[in-house]
């Protein structure tokens, strides 16, 4: 029985973009009704690797082919029986130039291209279906100096993996996996036969924390790679020969290579834990050819060996992770092309960064305790206003009173606002620079003579213009002043704020008064002249408690009543370049 073909509702917006004929391959995930098609890969002149970028078990299922003539059937079953091997019965989309709307699915069954209907799904349907996997663990390798020593030895340490000497453990859980066995402690223990993943995410913590609301709820599992110091009771391979050992004496320089292992899979959640020991093994693989691949690429014969590092991504326009792998410390401007060719491959949009190190997905174990919160403003309901909304594009932290351990009660709210703005251009990677501190800030503003040398450490005001002095010489961010004469005025920036917000996404510090503001959002009705304006206030002073600050209204859509009338208000809005 041939499975059905569901489509992601990402992947056909990818097509829309596709300008000129094109042949491209088409990746996805095998459920056991179902075949759900997740990504679509172009030709690009940089070749990426494409095969280490996706999470394991997301593989090449068909082709696609978008042109203004009538596909060749026996040309497209050629290609299939050639490139497509996961599956007999390989799938096949078409559509002509400019119709993206009007697609047509085949699948390959007894050498026949057959018409295949579909659905198409959303991203919040698919991960309903699925489960992330991490896996991360850390080693050491020995080498000598040679490059092609420390090539041998990340091999020789690839081909152990296969022989059953890895062990896995679900974080913060007493469940492990030991190769065809598994132990199995806590409630989980009392299933009802055999466990499958769905089973171990219900019982597991990440269950119990709220889903990142910046992304579709994805359910993501962190596993632990552990290499095991004793032999299995069931394996005879040792037995079976004396042991014959070599001793070569020679000087020698040694070196010690950590290998991180740190990897995704996307797998269903009925996967049972045998299966699973397989994935896993065999995602490991695919990191150490990754890790192998960098090391050798970018390391030369005399050189100690630079060790490359993984990041994953999970852009919005791409409706799945995308995992690159970088040499560690190395310039962004350098691996600039790179990232143009994975825009490219992955019909991605070229006017802003996506796969800079700042883009990185933020997994939830990876946030500090006391860290933050990034965009609270996602979990608010949209108001009654019905206007044409429009919001702040990408993640941001919230910056406010007192945190750091330090008391600015009364006077730090604008430079709080200028920390959210500057997290932003951090997020999206416009910038490797660390938000700045109160101290970077005054001390900017002293070295560019705005003010004088007993500003360090005072606890004097800034405003929009100080805001916009600080971005633009420690970003480099160029920035809009808007000036308001006063808080009744503020009903006539609607369209002002719609397109800062449309074309640009970031964040907007606002000061009026002795206060300061920071506009993440507006909710315009040309109709009526309503407007609601989504602030985010930095006058809170409680912890990272994300259900009091939006219960209290310390981000929330406020009215026209919420400015001053009697105030004069400058806005500071920046602009964002464009580019990857």
């Amino acid at each position: 029985m041939i499975p059905l073909l569901k489509i992601s509702k990402s992947l056909v917006n990818k097509l829309s973009r596709i300008k000129e004929p094109v042949f491209a391959k088409l990746y996805g995930v095998f459920l056991e009704t179902a075949t759900i098609l997740l990504s679509v890969q172009v030709e690009s002149k940089t070749d990426n690797e494409l095969e280490f970028t996706l999470p394991t078990e997301v593989d090449l299922y068909g082709l696609l082919s978008i042109d203004n003539k009538e596909f060749n059937a026996s040309e497209v079953k050629e290609k299939l029986q050639e490139q497509v091997d996961v599956t007999d019965n390989p799938i096949f989309l078409f559509c002509c130039l400019g119709k993206t709307e009007e697609i047509t699915a085949y699948v390959l069954v007894n050498d026949q291209l057959q018409s295949r209907p579909f659905v198409i799904i959303s991203e919040q349907e698919i991960y309903d279906e699925l489960v992330h996997v991490r896996l991360r663990g850390n080693f050491f390798i020995s080498s000598n100096i040679e490059k092609s020593s420390y090539e041998g030895a990340v091999l020789d340490f690839r081909n152990s993996v296969t022989t059953g000497k890895l062990a896995f453990n679900f974080s913060k859980t007493p469940i492990y996996l030991l190769g065809t066995e598994c132990e199995i402690g806590g409630n989980l223990s009392e299933t009802s036969g055999e466990p499958i993943v769905g089973d171990i995410y219900e019982h597991s913590s990440e269950k119990k924390k709220k889903v990142d609301s910046s992304l579709y709820p994805l359910r993501i599992l962190d596993v632990v790679i552990f290499r095991k110091l004793t032999q299995d009771t069931t394996s005879s391979s040792d037995k079976e020969h004396a042991p014959i050992c070599i001793v070569t004496k020679k000087l020698k320089d040694t070196l010690f290579i950590p290998v991180k292992i740190d990897v995704l899979s996307l797998i269903s959640k009925q996967t049972n834990l045998c299966r699973l020991y397989d994935i896993l093994v065999e995602s490991v693989i695919r990191n150490l050819k990754a890790f192998q691949l960098t090391l050798t690429r970018h390391s030369n014969h005399d050189d100690v060996p630079i060790l490359p590092e993984v990041h994953h991504f999970f852009p919005d326009d791409c409706g799945h992770f995308l995992s690159i792998w970088i040499p560690k410390n190395i310039n962004q401007k350098t691996y600039e092309s790179s990232r143009a060719a994975l825009h490219e491959q992955f019909l991605l949009p070229k006017n802003k960064p996506l796969f800079r190190k700042g883009n990185e997905y933020v997994f939830k174990a990876s946030i500090p305790g006391g860290a933050p919160l990034i965009n609270p403003h996602e979990t608010l309901k949209n108001t009654n206003n019905e206007g044409k909304i429009a919001l702040v594009k990408g993640r941001y932290s919230y910056y406010h009173y007192n945190q750091s351990r330090m008391n600015d009660s009364g006077w730090g709210c604008a430079y709080r606002s200028l920390q959210t703005l500057a997290s932003w251009f951090k997020w999206q990677g416009y910038t490797d620079k660390e938000v700045p501190t109160f101290d970077e800030i005054q001390k900017c503003l002293v070295d560019i003579g705005d003010k004088p040398s007993s500003f360090i450490g005072s606890r004097q005001w800034i405003g929009s213009m100080e805001v916009h002095f600080v971005l633009n010489t420690l970003l480099g961010v160029t920035c809009r002043i808007i000036n308001v004469s006063n808080g009744a005025e503020m009903m006539y920036q609607g369209p002002e704020l719609l397109r800062h917000f449309e074309d640009y996404g970031s964040p907007v510090m606002i000061g009026g008064g002795n206060l300061a503001h920071t506009i993440i959002g507006v909710d315009y009705n040309e109709t009526t002249g309503n407007i609601k304006f989504l602030i985010l206030d930095p006058h809170y002073t409680g912890s990272e408690d994300l259900q009091v600050i939006v219960s209290k209204g310390w981000c929330s859509w406020k009215g026209i009543e919420f400015w001053n009338k009697t105030s004069y208000y400058n806005m500071c809005l920046p602009l964002v370049p464009l580019g990857i």
